[in-house]
């Protein structure tokens, strides 16, 4: 009996020694990817304008340049070039485009605004009546009213595109201390006028009328 048990421990002892191997699963996840193509925004279109430069303003978060029409509508549009006096009421072909801008400050968001993208000077009659600051000044300066009573003349506005005219202010001088005279606005377009500017209840009247009233 024993010499049976030998052989049967032996051989169970070699097949627990050699189990078969078992296959691993692959369990990766095999994912699919599928690349999509993008296409780059187009530019938003741009458009040419003859149109008569009256105004920069270089004092906000932007650059603004002013500009009107043959009907004498306003343009304001957002210029990263100066343009300077010597184009004041010239005739300008000017290109421009609908652009994305973003306003200074923490609530920082994007607006839509038009943008000058070039110009060049056009020959032709310009649609309004050319007037420059000095011009404007001297305006007022040469007013027998003003020749006679006011001791300083100085601009206190300018044109905007709400704001065809340059306001100018006009006081007298007695021991060292201004007192307000008069308040002038210049417009120029759509026609060049003096009018009499009451600040009090913000109302005007036209020099004739204003003369009539003294």
């Amino acid at each position: 009996m024993k010499k049976l048990i030998l052989p049967i421990l032996l051989s169970l002892a070699a097949c627990t020694s050699n189990p078969k191997e078992k296959k691993a699963t692959d369990t990766t996840k095999h994912v699919s990817i599928t690349s999509t193509k993008v296409t780059p925004a187009k530019p938003a279109p741009e458009h040419t304008d003859t149109l008569q430069f009256i105004h920069f303003d270089g004092n906000g978060d932007y650059w603004d340049a002013f500009f009107i029409n043959a009907q004498k509508d306003t343009l304001r549009l957002v210029t990263d070039e100066e343009l300077t006096d010597k184009l004041l009421g010239k005739l300008l072909q000017v290109k421009w485009r609908t652009d994305t801008l973003s306003s200074a400050g923490d609530g920082e968001r994007p607006y839509e605004d038009k943008r000058l993208t070039g110009f060049k000077e056009l020959p032709g009659k310009p649609f309004a009546k050319p007037l420059t600051e000095q011009m404007a000044l001297q305006a007022v300066k040469d007013l027998e009213e003003i020749k006679s009573n006011a001791d300083r003349v100085n601009v206190s506005e300018k044109p905007t595109a709400d704001k065809r005219y340059y306001q100018v202010e006009t006081s007298t001088e007695a021991d060292g201390h201004l007192s307000r005279f008069q308040t002038f606005r210049v417009y120029f377009y759509p026609q060049y006028e003096i009018k009499v500017y009451n600040p009090a209840d913000e109302t005007e009247m036209s020099l004739e009328a204003w003369r009539k009233s003294q």
